[in-house]
């Protein structure tokens, strides 16, 4: 069977949630897909429960097979399933989310329907301290939009196979935010692109184990690393006028002041510091209307202003 798409997902110590997650992702009401886990240096039984796993569902139509990636960092085990990959499209999982069973069928024919593209868009589900929404995102290819709302998830993007290959995968050097830096570089390379808006998908929860857990604070060195990444794909950038570059570092001036609330809200100001030395490295030639606005965004978050994106949306134009 010709495969349209393989599923790639990486995986370390999830011995006790990978399962949950395998299971969603065999209830798809189309089993048309290639399914590649990568392990990425497990020191529990993770490998050989996913091992067991797909032998014992070797039966159920999609082929599946199981890697394993030395290199440390989900970016290295995804980049891994991606030079493995034979299907013309290339979609990234999790391993602690649980999988819509409608979605391979959406998404085949969405791909289907759209064989020029070079990547298509979904929403999808997020559950954050029990509360389930759907992931804040509007229906646009701008990278300044996804700098400020981070609305491109690992799960919210699928490739068209060599070209993301061409892109160069994803950036092995970033421990967190691999997807928002991800998001930055496919959306300032101006692809062919399409979003799907209908309905959302997947179960995403964030909670204390999860990469970004639920401090920013705790994060921030990996954070600040990925912005910096960012900033230098902005810069990097052949499709970019000088305009559009004041703009892209506008809206991570923008970002950087409102992660300084936010880490000031959690208590951090060692944190809030380093946040707004990063910002002030971004734009260092801002006007006072700009240094304004990123203290009021900044003032705002760690006030515990909710929706700081929305206004900073507003302030790009």
């Amino acid at each position: 069977m010709n495969h349209l798409l393989t599923i790639i997902i990486p995986v370390h110590n999830r011995a006790e949630l990978v399962v949950r997650t395998l299971n969603s992702l065999a209830a798809s009401s189309l089993r048309d897909f290639q399914l590649i886990v990568v392990d990425n240096n497990s020191t529990d039984t993770t490998p050989e429960v996913c091992r067991r796993w797909i032998e014992s569902h070797a039966s159920l139509g999609f082929q599946a097979k199981l890697l394993k990636e030395n290199r440390r960092g989900a970016p290295a085990a995804r980049n891994r399933g991606l030079a493995e990959c034979t299907t013309p499209w290339v979609y990234f999982f999790d391993s602690d989310d649980l999988f819509d069973e409608r979605f391979v069928e959406v998404a085949t024919e969405f791909a289907s329907a759209n064989p020029t593209q070079d990547v298509l868009f979904f929403p999808v589900w997020m559950e954050a301290n029990g509360k389930c929404s759907t992931r804040s995102y509007q229906p646009t290819g701008d990278a300044a939009i996804h700098i400020l709302t981070s609305m491109l998830s690992t799960q919210s993007m699928l490739f068209r196979t060599e070209w993301l290959r061409s892109m160069g995968g994803w950036n092995e050097q970033l421990s967190i935010w691999q997807d928002w830096e991800l998001g930055v570089r496919v959306l300032l390379s101006r692809p062919r692109w399409k979003w799907y808006t209908t309905r959302a998908f997947h179960h995403i929860v964030v909670h204390a184990d999860s990469i970004t857990g639920n401090s920013f604070s705790e994060s921030l060195e990996g954070v600040l690393t990925a912005m910096d990444a960012a900033l230098k794909d902005v810069h990097q950038s052949q499709n970019l006028l000088e305009a559009e570059i004041r703009r892209m570092t506008k809206a991570l001036y923008f970002r950087a002041r409102i992660l300084a609330g936010k880490v000031a809200k959690e208590g951090k100001q060692e944190g809030r510091i380093q946040c707004r030395a990063w910002a002030n490295k971004c734009m260092a030639n801002r006007s006072l209307p700009i240094r304004l606005a990123g203290y009021f965004l900044e003032a705002y978050t760690a006030r515990g202003g909710r929706g700081a994106w929305r206004l900073a949306i507003k302030l790009l134009k």
